[in-house]
Parts: structure tokens; sequence; C-alpha cells
């Protein structure tokens, strides 16, 4: 009998790392887990040449790597023109 639940896996969310027992989190999860508020984009760092994806509450993200997973947060952004 394998004893998987003693597995663990960390994620790095704006620098604080998290040990987690499960090996895979949506958005939300990720977001109860460090405080991050529903108005802040989440987004998860790329270690390769792709641009860095951006996680809404749905997303599952994959923590079962062979290094930490990193996400960071941003607040809203405003593109263009402010409409007066």
């Amino acid at each position: 009998m394998s004893d998987e639940s003693s597995l663990q896996y960390t994620i790095v969310v704006d620098g604080r790392s998290y040990i987690v027992e499960v090996d895979r989190l949506r958005g939300v999860d990720i977001r109860a887990l460090s405080g991050v508020p529903a108005s802040n984009a989440l987004v998860l760092e790329s270690d390769d040449a792709r641009e860095d994806l951006v996680i809404d509450d749905e997303s599952v993200v994959d923590l079962d790597t062979q290094r930490p997973v990193r996400v960071y947060s941003r607040p809203p952004t405003m593109h263009g023109a402010p409409q007066w």
C-alpha cells in the first residue's frame, strides 16, 4: 500500500511559500490559501519561453513538477484612456 497522502507540494504565491498535500489546485483554492483578493489576477509564471498564464478561479494548476510552482498576483489594470 503506497502512502501517497504524505506527499507534499510547494506553491509560491507573491514570494511566500505554501506546502500542500494535494497535487493540483484551482485558482479559487490558490486565492483561499494565499489571501489574494478576487479583484486581483493570478498569474502562473512560465519557466521557459512561453508567456506567463493568467489563472481564472476554475483553472487547475498542476503542482507535481520538478520545482515549486510560482504564481504572482496583480491588481486590475485599465487599458486605454479613461472614459470621462
